[in-house]
C-alpha cells in the first residue's frame, strides 16, 4: 500500500490542478461555492476548477470534440455526468478530481507522483472509490477507465450509474492492488490525514434527487441533441 506522506513534495507543476464539479451552475449554490473556497484557501499553490454541466461540456467539446460531448450528454443524471467528466478531464490536465463531499485539512500530498494514477480503496478494500484520485496528464489507466465508460454510455445496456459510469468501471478497469503505474491508497490514510467531510448542506445523500433513487424511476441514459452546442 502506497503512505501518505513526504514522498510526493516534489509532484509535477503541470500536475498541480484540483477539479471539483456541481451540475447545475445556474448559480452555483453558496455551500458549493464555499467548498470550493477551502479548496483554493488549503491549496493556494494549485490550480482549483469548479466546473458545471455548461463548462464542463464546452470543455469535452473543446478537447476531444463532439462525439465524446454528445456522450456526456446522453448520460441523464447529474451524478453520471460527473461520472463521466472527471475522467476526461484528468485525462486532459492531470491532477486532482474531489467530490464536493470532501474539504482538504491540508495541502492534498496524499499520491505517489512517480506513478500515472492514485486512487483510494474504500474500507474493507473490495472495490475503487472514484470520488477522489490523482492523475498524470494522458494516464494510460484512465483511458481504459474511459473506454469502459464510453462503451457502456453509447449502448445503453447497462441500467446503474454505479456499474456504467461510477466505481464498477474502475473496478472493472484497475488491479485491486499497486503496480508499477498505479498507487493504491487506504481510506484510513487519506481521510483524517488529508481531507474531511465538507457537509455541504447541497448534499443530495438522503434525499429523493440522490442517484440510487432516480436510477431506479427513470433511464439513466438520454437521447443528446444532433450538435453539442445546441445544450449551450
Amino acid at each position: 500500500m502506497t503512505n501518505a506522506g513526504p514522498q510526493i513534495s516534489q509532484e509535477n507543476e503541470a500536475n498541480r490542478n484540483i477539479m471539483l464539479y456541481w451540475d447545475d451552475a445556474n448559480p452555483f449554490p453558496p455551500d458549493v461555492v464555499k467548498v470550493s473556497e477551502t479548496w483554493r484557501n488549503f491549496c493556494p499553490g494549485w490550480n482549483v476548477t469548479l466546473f458545471g454541466k455548461e463548462t464542463a461540456l464546452r470543455f469535452l467539446r473543446d478537447n476531444f470534440g463532439g462525439d465524446i460531448a454528445r456522450l456526456f450528454l446522453t448520460c441523464a443524471i447529474p451524478a453520471m455526468r460527473a461520472d463521466f467528466f472527471r475522467v476526461f478531464w484528468a485525462i486532459s490536465e492531470g491532477g486532482i478530481y474531489s467530490d464536493l463531499a470532501f474539504a482538504p485539512i491540508r495541502e492534498p500530498l496524499f499520491f505517489d507522483a512517480e506513478k500515472n494514477l492514485t486512487v483510494v480503496k474504500r474500507p474493507g478494500g473490495e472495490v475503487i472509490r472514484n470520488g477522489i484520485f490523482f492523475s498524470k496528464k494522458n494516464c494510460d489507466e484512465l483511458k481504459l477507465i474511459a473506454y469502459e465508460i464510453m462503451v457502456a454510455v453509447g449502448k445503453k445496456e447497462i441500467p446503474c450509474i454505479w456499474q456504467a459510469t461510477g466505481p464498477g468501471a474502475w473496478t472493472k478497469t484497475l488491479q485491486l492492488s499497486e503496480t508499477s503505474t498505479v498507487a493504491i491508497l487506504d481510506w484510513k490514510d487519506l481521510y483524517g490525514n488529508f481531507i474531511k467531510y465538507s457537509k455541504y448542506s447541497s448534499l443530495t445523500w438522503s434525499t429523493d434527487k440522490h442517484w440510487k433513487y432516480l436510477q431506479r424511476i427513470m433511464s439513466i441514459y438520454q437521447e443528446p441533441p444532433e450538435t453539442p452546442e445546441e445544450s449551450l
